[in-house]
C-alpha cells in the first residue's frame, strides 16, 4: 500500500487512542518498563498492555495521563485453569488493570470442548464487567482452522466478551489480513476486533483499520506515530519566488 494513496480522514488522536502499546518481554528490565510508560504518555496512546507483575507500577505512573492500562492472562498459551484464570483476572482488576486480553485454550477448542470454553469465559466477562472493566479474548490464528475461528467467534459472542484479539504475538506466524476479515464479519458488532501484536508499520494499521479492526497492538508505536505525525503534517507553502 503505497502512502500516497492511502486516505487519512483520521485525526492522531484517533490512531493513537486505538494503539496498544505492549510491553510483554519476559525479559524486559524495570527500566525498560518505565521508558514503555514514558512512551505511552508521550504519545498518548490508548492502552499500555503490560506483564502482570508491572500493573501497579503502570497504574501509578500513569494516573491522570488518559493512558489505561491492560493486563494479560494465561499469556502466552492458555492452558491454565479456569479457577487460576479468574483469579489472574480478579487480582489484575484489583491492582488497577482496566482490560484484561485472555488467551484462548487452543487445546480444548481443537478438542471441541467449547461449552469449557464458554462457561470459561463467561465468568472471566463478568468479573471485568462488575468492576468496569472489559475483556478480550486472545487467539493465535495461525493454529486454528476456519472452523475453529468460527467456533472460537460465536463462543466470544455468547460469552459477552468486548474484544477478540487475531494473535498473541508469541506465534512465529500472525495473523493474515484474511484473518481479521474473518473476525470482523463475523464479530462485529457485538465483539471489536483487535490486530495483534504484528502491526509493524503505519500502513500495516491502516489497511487492518480499513477492514474495520479497532485496536491494534503494536511494540513499534514511537515510529508509527512519528510516521502519522508527519504525514498528517501539511507541508509548507512555497516561498514566493523574489520579484526582479
Amino acid at each position: 500500500m503505497d502512502e500516497t494513496t492511502v486516505p487519512l480522514p483520521y485525526t492522531y488522536e484517533e490512531i493513537a487512542g486505538a494503539i496498544d502499546h505492549t510491553f510483554l518481554r519476559p525479559d524486559a528490565t524495570d527500566d525498560q518498563l518505565f521508558e514503555a510508560v514514558d512512551l505511552a504518555m508521550e504519545y498518548q496512546v490508548g492502552v499500555l498492555l503490560v506483564r502482570p507483575t508491572d500493573v501497579e507500577v503502570a497504574v501509578r505512573q500513569t494516573a491522570g495521563s488518559g493512558v489505561s492500562i491492560a493486563s494479560v492472562v494465561s499469556y502466552p498459551h492458555g492452558c491454565g485453569t479456569t479457577a487460576s484464570k479468574l483469579y489472574e483476572t480478579r487480582d489484575l482488576l484489583r491492582r488497577g488493570a482496566k482490560e484484561i486480553e485472555a488467551v484462548i485454550h487452543i487445546g480444548r477448542l481443537a478438542s471441541r470442548q467449547f461449552q469449557y470454553i464458554e462457561n470459561e469465559l463467561l465468568q472471566m466477562a463478568e468479573a471485568c464487567h462488575e468492576t468496569g472493566g472489559k475483556l478480550r479474548v486472545m487467539l493465535e490464528a495461525s493454529l486454528l482452522s476456519e472452523e475453529q475461528k468460527l467456533v472460537a467467534c460465536k463462543i466470544a459472542k455468547r460469552s459477552s466478551v468486548d474484544w477478540i484479539t487475531a494473535t498473541t504475538g508469541s506465534a512465529i506466524l500472525g495473523a493474515t489480513l484474511d484473518d481479521l476479515r474473518l473476525l470482523v464479519r463475523k464479530c462485529q458488532p457485538y465483539v471489536q476486533v483487535k490486530a495483534g501484536q504484528g502491526i509493524q508499520n503505519l500502513d500495516q494499521l491502516l489497511e487492518a483499520r480499513s477492514l474495520g479492526v479497532g485496536r491494534f497492538g503494536t511494540i513499534r508505536t514511537a515510529s508509527i506515530l512519528s510516521e502519522l505525525k508527519e504525514r498528517l503534517t501539511p507541508p509548507e507553502a512555497a516561498a514566493p519566488e523574489p520579484s526582479l
